[in-house]
């Protein structure tokens, strides 16, 4: 639009300088064309004729001149636009490589999610046979847990039962006096011959060993009497194991009578006596007969 109007103007410029000549060459020669109406007549035809030839040319030169230009800027636009589509190719390619770099991961990705899920799956699988069989063991312990319950009822009502029917407890009882007074020797058993009572059996006279019949709680006593001058140490004495003493002391009086007592678990088979602690108390051991006993019994 700018070069159109530059257009005109030039066009305009060169109409007014083409009217200042002719008005001044017409100034110059008015006595010539007046005298010759003709040659005026073709002067003026000629004059007309050069100013529409001028711009006609100039006209022709302006167009040749924009042509060019024109050109020169399609040449640049084409230029460009091989510049464009050069980079348009790189950046096709570029693309390309994306999308099968993009697909290839992809691709990846999604094998490795596969993967995942069927290790998932399998592991999912294995828990559940797992549980399976824990629930058949469980299934299997609650038949078990069922059978020894019935059982246990069974012997809860058998034992009731049987609790119903009074139960005679078994009687172990003994007791026995030393039969005639003597001088025990150390380490000696003391010797009660004269048995009173003896229930069950588990005292034997002879050798004054009571054993123990059955396991179980028994009360042991034995009291022993000494004369003046005398002291000794009596022991009563399980397995060869020391647990209760018993001891009188007449060297300060006529006579001296001690006694003691102790409850005992036994086993059965174990073995009870009263024995002399060696060389301890003062001689002579004297046991008086009939105040001297040794007795027990069985309490559950």
């Amino acid at each position: 639009m700018v070069n159109n109007y530059w257009i005109i103007a030039l066009t305009f410029l060169s109409v007014v300088q083409l009217f200042f000549s002719e008005k001044i060459e017409k100034g110059n020669d008015d006595r010539l064309l007046s005298d010759n109406p003709g040659v005026k007549k073709r002067g003026e035809d000629f004059n007309w004729f050069k100013t529409i030839e001028f711009v006609v040319n100039s006209q022709k030169e302006m167009c040749e001149m924009k042509t060019a230009r024109l050109e020169e800027k399609l040449r640049q636009q084409e230029r460009k636009l091989e510049k464009h589509e050069s980079k348009i190719d790189d950046i096709k390619s570029v693309l390309k490589n994306l999308e099968v770099v993009i697909s290839s991961k992809k691709i990846a990705r999604i094998t490795k999610n596969q993967d995942r899920l069927q290790l998932k799956y399998k592991t999912l699988i294995d828990k559940l046979a797992s549980q399976e069989k824990r629930l058949d063991l469980y299934d299997k312990n609650q038949i078990k847990i069922k059978l020894n319950q019935d059982k246990i009822l069974s012997d809860i009502s058998s034992l009731e039962k049987r609790l119903s029917v009074p139960v005679k407890r078994p009687i172990v009882a003994f007791s026995a006096v030393a039969h005639s007074s003597s001088n025990v020797d150390p380490g000696a058993t003391i010797k009660f011959l004269e048995v009173r009572s003896n229930e069950g059996n588990a005292f034997n006279r002879l050798t004054s060993v009571f054993t123990a019949p059955f396991s179980g709680s028994y009360v042991f006593m034995c009291s022993i009497l000494t004369k003046s001058g005398s002291a000794l140490e009596v022991f009563l004495k399980v397995n060869d194991t020391y647990k209760m003493l018993v001891y009188p002391d007449a060297r300060k009086a006529n006579w001296n009578h001690a006694m003691n007592a102790v409850i005992l678990n036994l086993k059965k088979g174990d073995r009870v006596w009263m024995e002399k602690n060696e060389n301890y108390g003062q001689r002579p051991f004297y046991v008086h007969r009939g105040f001297s006993s040794f007795s027990g019994f069985f309490i559950g």
